[in-house]
């Protein structure tokens, strides 16, 4: 039996849907043979590049619509009665699921949106919100995906990287620190009046600034402080992940990055940057947080700057309330969706 994955990423997107699946790919590539499928080749591939696993769809075409890439995905032998097609592609939906499931074992979905209609064996949609989800509501969603259609929702399910499974947050103990992160695409320079006033207020909090890999404006971003001493500007993963076992506090998008640092009991700022991390606030708290913005408080820059310092005087407080109420600490989300699907 193998495994294919299909997903997708780029500058609009971002790499959550790719980070995801990669996380899921080191766990079912313990027991299987997984491919990554991607549109075409890219220069640099976060996570996966040189990667063997890798099979490009595309060589000189491009993504025309669900019913195409579906198409092609049969054509070239990546489905099969003894496959299992794992998709996490905000583009694909019902039609593209629909056909691929005529030539596989189980097709497993991967989305953030409620409201989208499916045809595949798992669903799988991690936001908290989901995790008590009201039988009315459940109804609403069964009638978009098809008969016996299994639902893998809420939190407990997060798909993790695995750095973050055995460690914990230790904070600088040098001095105090955060760290600023706007996903792995978008304008990085929305943070910048707001790193220049903290910075004003306190030179001594190190401060460090994630550009992803898809970030506008990295190249100014550096410019600007590069002669900074105290601000770490950081490019690569490895060192991001690194980067968060050794910060105070993060101010970052809220997505994917919200189920890693509740992992690591790390304090957060999360920020929804758009409508796909739109989420009810209060089921937040069943993973340890509490501050959460919506994007146009940035420009709060003033209130802002003074909830950072605020959360970072009162960081113990913050952590002691998210370990009692964290429940991610219970689950293994990569392993509970493993289990799934092989049943």
């Amino acid at each position: 039996m193998k495994i294919y994955f299909r997903t997708n990423f780029n500058s609009k997107t971002g790499i959550g849907h790719l980070s995801r699946v990669f996380n899921l790919y080191l766990e079912l590539k313990k027991i299987y043979d997984c491919k990554v499928v991607i549109d075409k080749k890219y220069s640099s591939i976060p996570f996966l590049n040189n990667s063997k696993d890798l099979v490009y769809l595309y060589d000189s075409k491009h993504f025309k619509s669900e019913k195409n890439d579906a198409e092609i995905f049969i054509k070239k032998n990546l489905c099969s009665k003894k496959n299992i097609i794992i998709v996490d592609d905000y583009r694909l939906g019902s039609i593209w699921e629909k056909n691929v499931s005529s030539f596989s074992q189980k097709v497993v979905a991967i989305d953030d949106y409620i409201d989208k209609r499916h045809y595949v064996d798992i669903l799988i949609n991690t936001k908290p919100d989901l995790s008590n989800i009201k039988s009315e509501k459940l109804n609403k969603i069964k009638k978009l995906n098809k008969s016996g259609t299994k639902f893998l929702f809420g939190s407990k399910y997060s798909i993790t990287n695995s750095f973050f499974d055995k460690k914990k947050n230790l904070a600088n103990k040098k001095g105090l620190s955060i760290t600023f992160y706007n996903g792995g695409s978008g304008n990085i320079l929305i943070y910048e009046k707001i790193i220049h006033l903290i910075n004003s207020k306190n030179k001594k909090i190190i401060i460090n600034l994630i550009c992803g890999p898809f970030s506008k404006n990295t190249n100014s971003v550096i410019s600007k402080f590069k002669k900074k001493k105290n601000i770490n500007i950081i490019e690569n993963n490895k060192d991001f992940y690194k980067t968060l076992l050794t910060t105070n506090l993060l101010i970052g998008s809220c997505g994917l990055i919200s189920f890693e640092t509740a992992k690591i009991n790390l304090p957060s700022i999360l920020i929804i940057m758009n409508q796909n991390q739109s989420i009810d606030l209060n089921s937040l708290e069943e993973i340890g947080h509490y501050f959460v913005l919506e994007k146009k408080e940035i420009k709060n820059y003033e209130k802002l700057s003074n909830l950072i310092l605020l959360c970072l005087n009162n960081q113990k407080k913050i952590k002691f309330n998210m370990k009692k109420n964290n429940i991610l600490s219970n689950y293994n989300g990569k392993k509970l969706i493993v289990e799934s699907i092989l049943k």
